[in-house]
């Protein structure tokens, strides 16, 4: 079953890096054509809570925006 998913929505070759980069890219393409307009929010983290609150009109949180699992943790634990 996941074979079947990543042949339609990625790639197979998941061992290769250059391949699923441009499945990724491909993807990303995909969505961004969808005509989903001003409902496309596209977000990474760095960009805290304004733009993820303005898109879902609510508001926003007083606490910071959390900083967990940068990439120096996540190599620490998984490495």
């Amino acid at each position: 079953m996941i074979d079947e998913i990543f042949q339609h929505r990625f790639t197979l070759e998941t061992e290769n890096r250059s391949a699923c980069i441009e499945a990724f890219h491909q993807h990303n393409a995909l969505v961004r054509n969808a005509g989903l307009g001003h409902r496309l929010l596209e977000w990474q983290a760095g960009d805290g809570w304004e733009p993820l609150c303005r898109a879902l009109e609510v508001e926003i949180p007083a606490i910071p925006f959390p900083h967990a699992n940068s990439t120096e943790e996540f190599l620490q634990k998984y490495l």
